[in-house]
């Protein structure tokens, strides 16, 4: 059996795809982004997924199907468990 490769991935797994796809999509990141900002929400670097912070915040929005109040609440406890356990600085140590 083949092992799936990274771009046969990419087509399987909706959170893999990087771009917003349609106008829901574009419009819960858009909305998305000026909750992070007025809340000031800032993603650690290390958490960007493939230097695409549009491709993270679509990766949260995905997983609680476009709700902007559980992608946030999901997006702010992951910080806090990143910080907690201290992944952000796993790789400097």
């Amino acid at each position: 059996m083949k092992t799936p490769t990274e771009s046969s991935l990419r087509v399987k797994l909706p959170w893999a795809k990087k771009k917003p796809e349609g106008d829901l999509e574009e419009n819960a990141l858009e909305e998305f982004r000026r909750e992070l900002a007025r809340l000031h929400v800032v993603l650690p670097p290390t958490m960007i997924y493939a230097g695409d912070e549009d491709a993270t915040l679509l990766r949260f929005l995905r997983a609680r199907k476009l709700d902007i109040t559980k992608s946030l609440k999901m997006l702010q406890d992951t910080i806090a468990w990143r910080e907690k356990e201290g992944v952000n600085n796993i790789l400097t140590e």
